[in-house]
């Protein structure tokens, strides 16, 4: 088995990430490596940062490398909050009632903002009222926000 960490970077979720495989290698006494091209020969254990995973598994798909894993498919579906909750809805879970930044109807506080793509809660935040700041209607991708409301 090898794990395969997080390179080093500055940034918390990096070192986070990076400890938690030194973690894991040493718990199943396996090899610790930081990815690379080619990879290593033997059953890889993926242990990184979701753009880090995203990336690596795409890489490692690319390459027709079997790893252990979700696969990049799945992960874009997951690190998009609005789709994800709409493919949960679909088959009939319940769900926090969520509206994309363009929704016409005037949001009701208390909500909770959060970017529409990515994860580990980064960017989340309670807004007891309103208005909506600025920042929560961006227009860019990686900030664009889904409301979510208590009902």
């Amino acid at each position: 088995m090898i794990v395969v960490r997080e390179r080093w970077r500055a940034h918390a979720l990096a070192w986070l990430h990076r400890a938690e495989a030194q973690a894991i290698a040493r718990e199943l006494r396996a090899e610790l490596v930081t990815f690379r091209v080619p990879p290593p020969n033997g059953p890889l254990l993926l242990r990184l940062s979701d753009p880090e995973m995203l990336r690596v598994t795409q890489e490692l798909t690319r390459l027709g490398v079997p790893y252990i894993g979700p696969r990049p498919s799945v992960m874009s579906v997951c690190y998009d909050k609005l789709q994800a909750t709409r493919l949960v809805e679909a088959e009939g879970l319940p769900c926090p009632l969520t509206m994309y930044r363009t929704a016409d109807a005037p949001p009701r506080f208390p909500l909770i903002v959060k970017p529409r793509r990515g994860s580990d809660s980064l960017g989340v935040r309670l807004l007891r009222q309103g208005p909506l700041p600025p920042r929560c209607r961006s227009e860019k991708s990686l900030s664009s926000p889904s409301i979510t409301t208590r009902t």
